[in-house]
């Protein structure tokens, strides 16, 4: 058990101190010797803790993001009304940024020259287009289902006929009509049809669907993207000045996504 603990002791300090240099140094020092020496540790401690310089950014990132519960943000939101979790992951979003901006600035400014830092980055980007899926889906908007999905057929269009739909006719339904089913009509049923019964339908109706129920599944693609690129980390830093409030942010980029799936 003490060796255990010393273990998550040893890989926890590793983690700070990699976070702190990659807010405070070039990515070219950003190595595991430097790691190691902030630490207190040898470089071999990092390795086999780590393996590699793709390895520590990987650990620093999930230790960023599990820290903040940015993985559990649909699990902390679920008692919520749909308005009320839209909001809610939007503004911990943005608290996140704010909070490690001094980290993820550099970051993503690499990612453009970078392909591993990228690939990390768009993995992580992947995971939170999910969470917005599942957000978006729960309030009834036309999302797109997960890569390697197809939307499931709704229950009328697979449930089987029912028995009267199948079931053979009865002797009463094949038997030669009575004299008083061949008889003329009397006045009364050949008498043209009171106004009520020709009224038009009322508006309700004849309503339209709504926009949601009959969006193509490009419109849902392309409204799903908005909402991930608005909460976005680059989108949050270009705010500027306003992004120094994260609650001023938050009201703002929220007021962008609800512009997103209103218009979608």
């Amino acid at each position: 058990m003490r060796r255990a603990e010393a273990t998550a002791a040893t890989r926890q300090a590793v983690i700070v101190a990699a976070r702190e240099l990659l807010a405070t140094v070039p990515w070219r020092e950003f190595t595991l010797e430097a790691v190691a020496t902030r630490a207190g540790v040898t470089r071999v401690t990092v390795y086999n803790q780590v393996r590699n310089k793709a390895g520590l950014l990987d650990a620093v990132l999930t230790e960023l993001t599990s820290r903040a519960g940015m993985d559990q943000l649909l699990t902390a939101s679920r008692d919520l009304g749909s308005d009320e979790a839209l909001a809610f992951v939007v503004e911990q979003t943005c608290r996140f940024w704010h909070g490690e901006r001094a980290v993820l600035r550099p970051l993503f400014g690499l990612a453009a020259v970078d392909a591993g830092i990228a690939e990390h980055l768009a993995a992580r980007e992947d995971r939170r287009r999910e969470q917005f899926r599942r957000l978006l889906a729960g309030r009834g908007e036309a999302v797109p289902p997960r890569h390697g999905e197809t939307a499931p057929p709704r229950q009328s269009e697979t449930a089987p006929p029912r028995q009267s739909e199948t079931a053979p006719p009865r002797q009463s339904e094949t038997a030669p009509p009575r004299q008083s089913e061949t008889a003329p009509p009397r006045q009364s049923e050949t008498a043209p049809p009171r106004q009520s019964e020709t009224a038009p339908p009322r508006q309700s109706e004849t309503a339209p669907p709504r926009q949601s129920e009959t969006a193509p599944p490009e419109q849902g693609e392309a409204v799903l993207a908005g909402v991930v690129a608005a909460t976005s980390f680059p989108a949050y830093d270009a705010l500027g000045v306003v992004g120094d409030d994260p609650a001023l942010a938050a009201g703002l980029v929220l007021r962008m996504v609800h512009g997103l799936v209103s218009n979608g």
